[in-house]
């Protein structure tokens, strides 16, 4: 993919892994050819697809949850490559679910997307 500089351009390689995805991202001089860095992303429950019942109590039932949410599932289609971080309260009472694009913390620096919480009651 290119990017705004024509002598730089993003080479990803997406590996399916554990119902989610390992991304590869380089960084690659287009005069030469050269390999200017590399990212590896790993982020596994993105393609889990069972129906969680309540009380939610796992990461995957959490991330398949939170793509019933209208504005999760289109970002996840308009995603170049989705990825999503699970984490949870202090409390032990709620997920929160961060759906975001690889390629929007490449490119800017920061992360963008879409947070979702899940009550696990």
């Amino acid at each position: 993919m290119p990017t705004l500089r024509p002598d730089k351009w993003w080479v990803a390689v997406k590996t399916p892994f554990e119902n989610g995805y390992c991304y590869e991202i380089y960084s690659v001089a287009s005069l030469g050819n050269k390999i200017l860095s590399k990212r590896t992303v790993k982020s596994p429950f993105v393609d889990y697809r069972g129906q969680p019942e309540p009380p939610v109590d796992s990461l995957q039932e959490a991330v398949s949850c939170s793509k019933r949410d209208k504005q999760v599932s289109v970002f996840i289609e308009k995603s170049r490559l989705p990825a999503v971080k699970v984490t949870l309260s202090d409390d032990g009472s709620t997920w929160q679910v961060f759906w975001y694009d690889v390629f929007t913390h490449l490119s800017e620096g920061v992360f963008r997307g879409v947070t979702v919480r899940v009550d696990i009651d």
